[in-house]
């Protein structure tokens, strides 16, 4: 073998070996742009949940200032009924006392549903 050839059979071993870098460097850049791609769902999943959660969140707020303004018109309903109790007679005293209980115990479930949902 002479000289020329030599140098020939090298130039096409270079010629292989840098195709198969172009392979290999094809292939590296698919899988980098495959992870990027994975990278970005995510993302967006997780920009998804955070939308979701975000609406879920103002509708319980809502929620609980309704639940709130109830309570508060209950209390109020009680503090009147409260000063009323003072003022009734003997046999009066125990269906306004009765009444009373029972729009405690309506405020107090409402309480815990406002508590609950915190």
């Amino acid at each position: 073998m002479n000289f020329r050839e030599k140098f020939e059979g090298l130039v096409e071993e270079l010629r292989d070996e840098r195709h198969g870098m172009k392979a290999k460097m094809h292939a590296a850049k698919l899988d980098a742009q495959e992870s990027w791609d994975k990278v970005e769902e995510r993302f967006e999943q997780i920009k998804g949940n955070r939308d979701e959660l975000s609406v879920k969140t103002h509708l319980a707020k809502m929620d609980m200032l309704d639940e709130w303004k109830k309570v508060e018109q209950q209390l109020e309903q009680l503090k009147s009924r409260a000063s009323y109790f003072t003022e009734v007679s003997e046999d009066k005293l125990s269906e306004t006392w009765e009444t009373a209980k029972n729009l405690g115990d309506e405020i107090r479930d409402g309480l815990i549903k406002i508590r609950s949902r915190l």
